[in-house]
């Protein structure tokens, strides 16, 4: 093996960062690129020493037609070739761009998020590489980042729970919600992985399935590569410690908590290069899809990669270092936020920043700049909104004219016959729209609430109920125009929330 190669550094990154213990269920994201398959067949030979349940999720973003369906099948025939349980899922990226007004990448990202978050896991493993992060510290120096942006790509982060939106349609086919139910035989939706495609087969890159003569199994050592002098790397020593066991005498803060969400993301190559995986898929004859939006240079990513990064000649080592040394002085900020007394005089803009930032991710709010803003500007250092434990319950009935009812009972009633498709339950959403009962027109979601004078720290908490038209009304304020009671309405739907 090599003195500087993909599995020494990976081996470093779970150590340094403590990402995985024995018994967890990783769950690996799998675009069929060669990061996701050098990640993932490297996990799947880990799991000789170090025991855990390895599944793999691959996302669809129809965005490339044949191409997007090649992706999947390559996948779909690796993960059985490995024997790992596949997830899958369909999505229209470019539907969900528009609906949520957002860029194709922002879509798709956030899509498979969601997907991941779907799936009962206590790691998700992702292939983000020294490369990536090199490439997104630019991108956030580009837009102004401090410190937090200047670090990227984390090697570890918690998910975060809160109230995740449910949104319908959004898919094309289903996903397998429990491992033991994910088949390992084709999907009728894809190609047949047992068969080249010929409008998606690279015909210079070799059938993860077919053995090449040429090239090595890749569940097999190959012997062009392996030396007989020099230990399996993947066989632990018995004379030397085990580079994976946690450090005895300091604990691990990335314990999973009881209280918090058991899903932590990792990033076992956060320290290797490209050039790194490039070496190890050669090195063990794996196969691997290229994805020809890499090369649209109307991606600023790609501008990065392409144009800016090889005229720096940036050295590895040197980044490496940049980044653990912006790790600790990261940690030490955060630390010292945490420990400021919140009665003590005004707290540096560093800590002041961290402290608001961490309180309003456990308040299950998005820490924005504009929120941390609007925050300092009432003082509130420390006040923020808790999370609400809330249910949502829907009542169908048929509507009595007679009856009196308060106006806050008819705002919290919908006439059946105008609700439009399936109703969804969630939050407030970029580009939600309602008129009001008797208003003028419709209004951003936004407008209404500076209208009434919430807060924006507050404006993520109200519930929304949505239908297939748009939005029919909204925690506080009442039903949307179109669906108010008349002396027309036969069924009226109740929504009622309760906290706690």
């Amino acid at each position: 093996m090599e003195q500087d190669s993909l599995e020494r550094r990976a081996r470093e990154a779970l150590r340094r960062y403590d990402m995985l213990s024995p018994g967890c269920v990783v769950l690996a994201g799998l675009s069929g690129g060669a990061d996701s398959v050098a990640l993932l067949h490297w996990l799947h030979g880990l799991r000789r020493e170090l025991p855990f349940t390895l599944l793999a999720a691959h996302v669809n973003h129809g965005l490339r037609g044949a191409e997007s369906d090649g992706d999947e099948a390559f996948c779909l025939a690796l993960c059985e070739a490995l024997e790992v349980p596949l997830h899958v899922r369909r999505i229209d990226a470019a539907a969900l761009a528009r609906e949520r007004h957002v860029g194709l990448e922002e879509a798709g990202r956030a899509a498979r998020y969601e997907f991941f978050n779907e799936i009962p896991a206590d790691r998700i493993a992702l292939a983000h590489t020294l490369s990536d992060r090199i490439e997104t510290m630019l991108l956030n120096m580009r837009r102004g980042a401090a410190l937090r942006g200047l670090l990227s790509i984390p090697a570890v982060r918690r998910q975060e729970a809160g109230i995740r939106r449910q949104e319908a349609g959004r898919e094309t086919a289903n996903s397998a919600q429990n491992p033991a139910r994910v088949p390992l035989t084709p999907n009728p939706l894809t190609p047949n992985p047992l068969t080249p495609n010929p409008l998606t087969s690279n015909p210079l890159t070799p059938n993860p399935l077919t053995s090449n003569p040429l090239t090595s199994n890749p569940l097999t050592p190959n012997p062009l590569t392996s030396n007989p002098l020099t230990p399996n790397p993947l066989t632990p020593n018995p004379l030397a410690p085990n580079p994976l066991a946690p450090n005895p005498l300091t604990p691990n803060p990335l314990t999973p908590n009881p209280l918090m969400p058991n899903s932590l993301i990792i990033r076992p190559l956060i320290e290797c290069s490209r050039a790194q995986v490039e070496a190890y898929c050669a090195a063990h004859g794996l196969a691997y899809r290229t994805d020809s939006s890499n090369f649209d240079l109307s991606f600023r990513r790609n501008q990065i990669r392409r144009e800016v990064l090889p005229p720096l000649q940036l050295n590895d080592g040197v980044m490496r270092r940049m980044f653990r040394a912006l790790e600790a002085d990261e940690a030490f900020l955060q630390s010292a936020a945490r420990n400021a007394q919140p009665t003590a005089g005004e707290l540096p803009e560093a800590l002041q920043t961290r402290l608001l930032r961490e309180q309003l991710v456990l308040a299950k709010r998005e820490p924005t700049q504009a929120r941390m803003a609007a925050l300092r500007q009432t003082g509130a250092r420390r006040a923020v909104a808790p999370a609400r434990n809330i249910s949502v319950k829907l009542e169908w009935a048929d509507w009595n004219q007679h009856e009196n009812f308060t106006n806050q009972g008819l705002a919290n009633r919908l006439d059946c016959d105008t609700i439009r498709g399936s109703l969804v339950i969630g939050r407030r959403a970029p580009g939600d729209r309602m008129r009001m009962v008797n208003g003028a027109g419709t209004k951003p979601l936004k407008k209404l609430f500076q209208e009434r004078g919430v807060p924006p720290e507050e404006r993520g908490q109200p519930v929304v109920l949505r239908d297939d038209a748009g939005v029919v009304w909204i925690e506080g304020f009442g039903c949307a125009h179109r669906c108010r009671i008349t002396d027309k309405t036969k069924k009226t739907l109740r929504i009622i929330i309760q906290e706690g």
